[in-house]
């Protein structure tokens, strides 16, 4: 058996040159692919973007903050007044009725009181205030006046040191909605 010259081992092998070759230059391809990625090109978030990339653009929906028209609207459910902390009840503050002059009595209410919840945080346990404003009408002329809570103690849903706290998680410690509901639960046993 003779032995082949060197071209025609060369020319055999030759393929097997081609293969380990040709995927060298696609993992240099990959990478570069790699390279040139940034968050508008791939699912990347924008904060591990190059300096040099250019600056992700915010589009507008075109839709206000908030509540949208004809959705419908969440709020959070009152606790029994058995499970509250403390009870504030508000009168009208201006017991004369300026149309007549009558002064309006406790016995003058109707209907039942417009009830607003407020909670808020202590040291140990949550503490959650209800503030019962009143109406009552003059017996003379039919009049119906609404108590006003004062705008410190019934501003919103939260009181200030629950509003700190939610801020502080979120700004600071980066907490989405779903984890600073969870802290809070888990903390303060927040419903």
């Amino acid at each position: 058996m003779e032995k082949p010259s060197l071209p025609a081992k060369i020319m055999r092998n030759r393929h097997l040159k081609c293969g380990s070759i040709s995927p060298t230059s696609n993992k240099a391809g990959d990478l570069e692919t790699k390279l040139n990625q940034n968050s508008q090109n791939s699912g990347k978030p924008s904060f591990r973007d190059p300096p040099t990339s250019p600056p992700t653009r915010q589009y507008k929906s075109g839709k206000k903050r908030g509540g949208q028209v004809g959705h419908t609207r969440h709020k959070r459910k009152l606790v029994p007044v058995a499970e509250v902390n403390e009870v504030k009840e508000w009168w009208p503050t201006k017991w004369a009725n300026p149309e007549c002059g009558r002064h309006l009595r406790p016995r003058d209410q109707v209907g039942e009181a417009k009830r607003q919840q407020v909670w808020g945080i202590v040291l140990n346990p949550v503490v959650v205030t209800e503030h019962q404003l009143y109406a009552c009408e003059c017996p003379e002329c039919g009049r119906i006046s609404r108590a006003e809570a004062s705008r410190e103690e019934a501003k919103g849903m939260f009181g200030p040191q629950l509003v700190a706290a939610v801020a502080s998680l979120h700004g600071r410690f980066r907490l989405n909605e779903r984890e600073i509901v969870a802290v809070l639960e888990s903390l303060w046993g927040w419903k």
